[in-house]
């Protein structure tokens, strides 16, 4: 079963909205909270409010920092400079500084920073909206590799707030950081407690990039495995929900009786018949493409048959049906459905002219 097939098969029976996240870092070895922040090695800096905060490398003790990564392609970044200009300008006398970067080349943020404020009929340029922080590019790509990749972060925008000890309290996207600030700013932020559940959260993503990574190379038996072992770990109700989600995917990739089984089990969990002939009809698919064995098959013959007993007049269902007995070699009783398929018709054109060519076809073959 490809990607697609796990997505469709998520949007059919909605088990979840589950984007696979794609860590960089061995799970042991995570930036995260409460881990020292690493010094930085910025190439170029742009903006710095006309010479009024340090180009530094290292953190002074005693000042709060926000390293924040940026691109000029990526739209929410660009939305959220106003708001990190504001922050800045709020806390200037309270020894914090805003350090934006980008992996872009000088030239390509400089040609961004003389464009004029979307939106904004004054006139503005990007280069005044941001001259109140310090932005700046470090094409070689060293401190995101330092923080967005250690820290297993892949979307931007993306800060890390780093405290007065020099340890990094708080990291996400830039618009929700005003809470945690204030209370880093003022001294009574929980970091033990934020930190459980965003290293927790660290995890699973690390976890999940090791699941895809088995995926991908095909060995979809360790995946599932790997599998297993963070629903064991999952923090909380809804990320158990999400791997066993995609276990009960990976199951029906690998086929066999235990895909048969999961199969079977996830239609029982559908009331409706035309939900299990979505199913079903998917097996077929996955069936005419060599993605299917006989074993899924079956099982998928086994549902549509079910799904029968409570809508035996129901011609897509009686058409599916017959698909896969005739996959299975029973070509009289394919024959016997799809004409009580095609005898019952649909509302449906496209599916109505689908119904009379597959019965066409079945009677040349009955007659061969």
């Amino acid at each position: 079963m490809s990607l697609k097939h796990f997505t469709t098969l998520l949007a059919v029976f909605g088990l979840m909205n589950f984007a696979i996240p794609v860590a960089n870092a061995a799970e042991d070895d995570l930036l995260t909270i409460g881990s020292k922040a690493p010094d930085i090695n910025v190439e170029h800096w742009v903006s710095d409010n006309d010479g009024k905060y340090e180009h530094i490398t290292d953190f002074k003790d005693g000042n709060v920092y926000i390293v924040e990564f940026w691109a000029t392609w990526c739209g929410p970044c660009i939305a959220s400079m106003p708001h990190i200009s504001d922050l800045q300008k709020k806390y200037a006398d309270q020894d914090v500084q805003v350090i934006s970067i980008s992996d872009e080349s000088l030239d390509t943020v400089q040609a961004f920073l003389a464009k004029p404020v979307r939106g904004d009929d004054s006139g503005k340029t990007y280069a005044e909206l941001t001259s109140s922080y310090c932005l700046t590019t470090d094409p070689d790509g060293s401190v995101n590799k330092d923080y967005m990749q250690a820290a297993g972060q892949n979307g931007i925008p993306t800060a890390f707030l780093v405290g007065k000890t020099g340890l990094i309290e708080w990291i996400g996207h830039p618009m929700t950081m005003d809470k945690p600030l204030a209370q880093v700013v003022a001294g009574d932020w929980d970091r033990s407690a934020y930190a459980e559940q965003f290293i927790a959260k660290q995890k699973m993503d690390a976890g999940m990039q090791n699941v895809m990574v088995a995926y991908r190379s095909g060995d979809t038996e360790k995946a599932i495995g790997l599998l297993d072992e963070l629903i064991k770990i999952a923090p909380d109700a809804q990320s158990k929900a999400q791997m066993e989600g995609m276990k009960l995917q990976l199951l029906i990739r690998a086929g066999g009786e235990k895909g048969a089984k999961a199969l079977k089990e996830l239609a029982e969990t559908q009331a409706a018949p035309a939900v299990k002939n979505r199913l079903a009809w998917m097996i077929y698919q996955m069936s005419e493409q060599g993605q299917s064995d006989d074993v899924m098959i079956a099982a998928a013959a086994e549902i549509t048959q079910k799904a029968l007993e409570a809508d035996p007049e129901n011609a897509e269902i009686l058409d599916t049906h017959a698909r896969l007995l005739h996959k299975q070699g029973k070509l009289d009783e394919a024959l016997k459905a799809q004409r009580k398929a095609a005898e019952i018709g649909s509302d449906e054109p496209e599916a109505k002219k689908q119904i009379d060519s597959f019965l066409e076809q079945l009677e040349k073959e009955a007659k061969e």
